[in-house]
């Protein structure tokens, strides 16, 4: 709510877990995209690609 208060033109989310991620895209206003970081591990094999 407080970057559709400051009127974003595009939003970038980090390292944010699934179910966050989803709301956060729900409720912006500006276009939001999700760049992926690694957190754990067992990540390692993931299908997606990793931002170190």
């Amino acid at each position: 709510m407080l970057l559709n208060d400051d009127l974003t033109n595009l939003n970038i989310m980090l390292g944010l877990k699934t179910g966050y991620d989803i709301l956060f895209a729900k409720y912006s206003e500006a276009p939001a995209i999700t760049l992926p970081i690694e957190e754990l591990p067992q990540l390692a094999d993931s299908k997606i690609d990793i931002i170190e």
